[in-house]
C-alpha cells in the first residue's frame, strides 16, 4: 500500500508540474505574439487558431499522463485463475472426445445450416456402418457416437482417424496404420491439433494418391479446421470415398452383364467415366419400365418397389404397397 501510495503522490507532482509548463508555454506564446502584432488580421486567425490546438495538445497529453498514473498505481497482482479438474464421477459420465474443453468449444463453433444437419446425420450413419462389425478398439472409441447428432458426428470424424481407416477398407493397408495418430485405447483422449493436423496431411496424400482431388488449397489443415469450410470438406472427403468403394462393385470390368444398362451410341469411354451410383439409378429405372436417366425423387421407396418386381417372396409378404406408406414398416421388411 505505501508503494502504491508513493506512485500516486509522484503522479500528482509529474502532473501539476506539466499543467504549469503547458500554461507557461501558452502565456509566452500570447505575450509573443502580442509584442511583434503588426495589425495583420489573417496572421491573428493563424495565430489564434496555433494556440487552440497547442492548447487542445497539452489537455491531451496532461489527460494521457493522468491515465498512466492512474493505471499505473492501480496494477494489482491477477489472481490465478482457478482451474476446474474434472473428479472422477464426471470424468466417467464424459464422452472422451468433449474432455479437451477448448476441442469442445471448436467443434461447437463449426458452421452448419439445418440442411447440412441433415446431411450431416446420413453421413454419420454411412460412416458407421462401415466399422459395423470392428472389433477394433480404437474404432470402437469412434464408433458408433452416444448420439447421432451434430457435436458427436463432428467430433467422431474430426480427427481424420476413421477416415483412415475408411480409406484401408477400399485399399487394403493403403495407409500403414502405425502412422496414424490414434487416441489411448485404455484411457482416451482426444488428439493434439498438431496430430489432427498430421492425420490431415495424411488423409489428403492418401487421396491424392487414390485419384481424388479435395478443393484445400496449400494449406489443407486450415482448411479442414476452418469452422466455415470445414464441413464442405468433410463432405466431399466422404462421398469421394464412398464412390470409390462403390466402384469395387460395381463396375463394367468386373461385371460385363452392365452393359445391358448402356445407352445407345454411348462409348467404352464414356462407360468408364459414369459413376456407380449412376449405374444403379439406370438398374432401378429399368427394372420399373421407366428410361434408365429418369430422375429418382426418393430412392428408398424405389428400391422397394423394385424388390418387390423382382422377388416373388418379398411382394407377398410386404406390409405396406409402398415405402413411404409406412417407412418403418416397409424397412424393417427390407432388411
Amino acid at each position: 500500500e505505501t508503494q502504491l501510495e508513493d506512485v500516486q503522490k509522484s503522479g500528482q507532482v509529474l502532473v501539476s508540474t506539466l499543467n504549469e509548463r503547458h500554461r507557461d508555454v501558452e502565456a509566452s506564446v500570447e505575450k509573443l505574439w502580442t509584442e511583434t502584432n503588426v495589425g495583420d488580421k489573417h496572421d491573428g486567425r493563424q495565430f489564434h487558431e496555433r494556440l487552440e490546438r497547442l492548447k487542445v495538445n497539452n489537455e491531451e497529453w496532461k489527460d494521457a499522463l493522468v491515465s498512466s498514473v492512474n493505471t499505473v498505481a492501480e496494477v494489482r497482482v491477477a489472481p490465478t485463475p482457478e482451474v476446474h479438474f474434472l473428479d472422477e464421477e464426471e470424468d466417467k459420465d464424459l464422452w472422451w472426445l468433449d474432455k479437451d474443453e477448448e476441442r469442445r468449444q471448436h467443434i461447437d463453433s463449426i458452421t452448419i445450416t439445418s440442411q447440412e444437419e441433415k446431411k450431416l446425420e446420413l453421413l454419420g450413419t454411412y460412416m458407421n456402418r462401415q466399422f459395423t462389425d470392428s472389433d477394433e478398439p480404437v474404432i470402437c472409441l469412434y464408433t458408433p457416437q452416444p448420439k447421432l447428432d451434430t457435436h458427436h458426428v463432428l467430433s467422431a470424424l474430426y480427427d481424420c482417424e476413421l477416415l483412415c481407416e475408411f480409406v484401408n477398407l477400399i485399399d487394403e493397408n493403403f495407409i500403414d496404420i502405425r502412422v496414424i495418430h490414434k487416441p489411448e485405447p485404455l484411457k482416451p483422449y482426444p488428439l493434439s491439433s498438431k496430430n489432427v493436423k498430421e492425420n490431415v496431411q495424411l488423409l489428403v496424400g492418401s487421396l491424392k494418391a487414390l485419384g481424388i482431388h479435395i478443393d484445400h488449397g496449400d494449406q489443407p489443415y486450415e482448411k479442414w479446421s476452418d469452422p466455415a469450410t470445414h464441413f464442405k470438406i468433410l463432405e466431399t472427403v466422404i462421398e469421394e470415398l464412398h464412390t470409390k468403394k462403390l466402384k469395387m462393385y460395381v463396375n463394367v470390368k468386373d461385371h460385363p452383364e452392365i452393359n445391358q444398362l448402356r445407352e445407345k451410341n454411348e462409348s467404352p469411354e464414356e462407360m468408364a467415366r459414369i459413376a456407380p451410383q449412376q449405374w444403379l439409378k439406370r438398374w432401378l429405372n429399368i427394372h420399373l419400365g421407366k428410361p434408365a436417366s429418369s430422375p429418382i425423387a426418393h430412392y428408398n421407396d424405389t428400391l422397394y418397389a423394385v424388390m418387390k418386381r423382382i422377388d416373388p417372396a418379398f411382394a407377398s409378404s410386404a406390409p405396406v404397397e409402398s415405402f413411404l406408406a409406412d417407412p418403418i414398416l416397409a424397412a424393417q421388411h427390407m432388411v
